[in-house]
């Protein structure tokens, strides 16, 4: 969905001199002071209201005493197409737009106008270009094009990703053909040739492929590479997790298809690459991609790596100490070794805790009962707000008021690869002996 900001405190931009004409507008006040114009009105009886999806075309420009500054326009942003947003709440303060467009009905184009003395006494920031006292203002040329509600607005989505999806397919068949291709084709739409076929497993969702690629349009136009000098990407290799939703969603599927050694080209239809807004300018809006990969490396993505060393270096640290252990589905270990009484802290309670940190060599870093750590009150916090490691957040709150407990808490739910201290080496599983007080 297009979106774009409708408020004017975030109207900036490089200003370009126009020529709008307002001689003989009138302007009315709406219930809510909104100053608006009715220009072209289209007969009807509906009205956009909260919630619904707007689909519109508009130009603000701040009016100057005897001159006008453009600083938005939807057409250039979203090549002649309409602006799409979801519908806010009404604010109820004078100059909210959203009122204007309850006032129009399909079809309709209208001018709304909010004085520059009005946002700044709403205490809104605003450009350096705009200061009280000045007569500027805010003026907005909307034309509605549609509204509907968000069920219509997806219903109508899923129509026409349907077409286009025949359309795309079309165009993948005939360029296939064209250059006497043959691919193969998955159930989602998306065509692929191997030219050479690695070995061992493919990516899954947790391990990291290492990915040389070369993308380009149906033309063969290149639009993005890490091989090729020109886009700047140092000829490294793109790192991927699958299902980590940082590609498109042609790689999700792709990647997982290849083991390592792969080189492969896919054709990827426009709803599994940017779909209808396309990436401008780079990327025209429903452009089916083409891309040359290579999976150079599949490996175990490294904080899942560290978690099974993490959770060995526990067990044996265990093991050879002797002591029975209690593991969460986090992979943290405790051990209640006093039960208090009453029931554990909900999330949100100020608990207060003594505790001692050490390292698994026995080397402590912290503590609020020995005095060389300078600080013997104990520890007060939020439980579950994030002020303290994971590890905490979690351990404490399995304790009742009284208890003492050994949390054995893995690199990734204490600092992970942030040291907070020479103490505590980077990736360090911590111990904790700790004591819930009082919450």
């Amino acid at each position: 969905m297009k979106q774009f900001f409708l408020i004017p405190v975030l109207l900036m931009g490089t200003l370009m001199l126009s020529s709008f004409e307002k001689k003989g507008v009138v302007y009315k006040k709406s219930p809510r002071g909104l100053e608006y114009a009715i220009v072209r009105d289209i007969p009807g009886t509906v009205h956009p209201a909260p919630g619904n999806v707007i689909e519109l075309h508009m130009i603000a420009f701040v009016h100057f005493p005897g001159a006008d500054s453009i600083v938005l326009d939807t057409r250039k942003m979203y090549a002649n197409e309409p602006a799409r947003f979801k519908m806010p709440e009404l604010s109820g303060k004078s100059g909210d737009i959203m009122e204007g467009l309850t006032l129009m009905t399909k079809g309709d184009s209208a001018l709304f106008q909010v004085p520059v003395d009005t946002i700044i006494a709403q205490g809104n920031p605003v450009p350096p270009f705009l200061k009280a006292g000045l007569g500027q203002k805010i003026v907005y040329k909307v034309s509605l094009v549609n509204f509907m509600t968000e069920a219509e607005a997806e219903q109508a989505a899923k129509q026409a990703m349907a077409k286009q999806a025949t359309i795309d397919d079309g165009l993948i068949k005939d360029y296939l053909s064209k250059n006497l291709i043959t691919a193969k084709r998955t159930t989602s739409g998306l065509y692929y040739t191997v030219e050479t076929m690695g070995t061992g497993a493919p990516a899954t969702t947790s391990d990291v492929a290492s990915v040389f690629y070369t993308g380009m349009d149906l033309k063969g136009i290149p639009f993005d590479s890490n091989i090729d000098t020109q886009f700047h990407h140092g000829g490294q290799a793109f790192d991927y997790r699958p299902g980590s939703g940082r590609a498109i969603k042609g790689w999700e599927e792709a990647i997982p298809m290849f083991p390592k050694g792969t080189k492969a080209t896919i054709y990827l239809p426009s709803g599994l690459a940017y779909g209808p807004p396309g990436h401008p300018p780079v990327i025209a809006q429903n452009a089916i991609l083409v891309f040359k990969i290579e999976i150079r490396d599949v490996k175990e993505a490294p904080e899942l790596h560290q978690a099974s060393t993490d959770d060995k270096l526990i067990k044996e640290y265990l093991a050879k100490n002797h002591i029975e252990a209690l593991r969460t589905s986090s992979g943290m270990y405790y051990k209640i070794t006093k039960p208090g009484t009453g029931p554990k802290p909900p999330t949100g309670a100020k608990v207060s805790v003594n505790y001692t940190g050490m390292r698994l060599d026995g080397v402590h870093f912290d503590s609020n009962t020995e005095a060389q750590f300078n600080h013997v009150q104990p520890f007060e916090f939020n439980l579950g707000q994030g002020g303290v490691i994971k590890g905490w957040d979690e351990g404490i709150a399995l304790l009742n008021k009284g208890a003492k407990a050994t949390l054995y808490i893995p690199s990734a739910m204490a600092y992970g690869a942030s040291s907070p201290s020479k103490l505590i080496p980077e990736n360090s599983v911590l111990v904790f002996d700790v004591e819930l007080v009082n919450f």
